[in-house]
C-alpha cells in the first residue's frame, strides 16, 4: 500500500506474514523479563535486560 507521507508499506496477509516469520532471523531481539518495565516506559531496548 502506498502512504503519501511515508511511501510504500508492506502489509502482508496472514500467509505472507507466516512465510516472512519462518525465514526472518535478523532484526529480532530477545529481552529478559526485567526489561519489560523499561520498554513500557518508552525507554530504549538497549536498557538493562537485553539478551543476544
Amino acid at each position: 500500500r502506498y502512504d503519501p507521507l511515508g511511501g510504500w508499506r508492506l502489509l502482508p496477509r496472514l500467509e505472507g506474514a507466516q512465510r516472512i516469520a519462518e525465514v526472518a532471523s535478523q532484526g529480532l531481539v530477545g529481552l529478559s523479563e526485567d526489561a519489560v518495565p523499561f520498554i513500557e516506559d518508552g525507554k530504549s531496548v538497549l536498557a538493562p535486560g537485553v539478551d543476544t
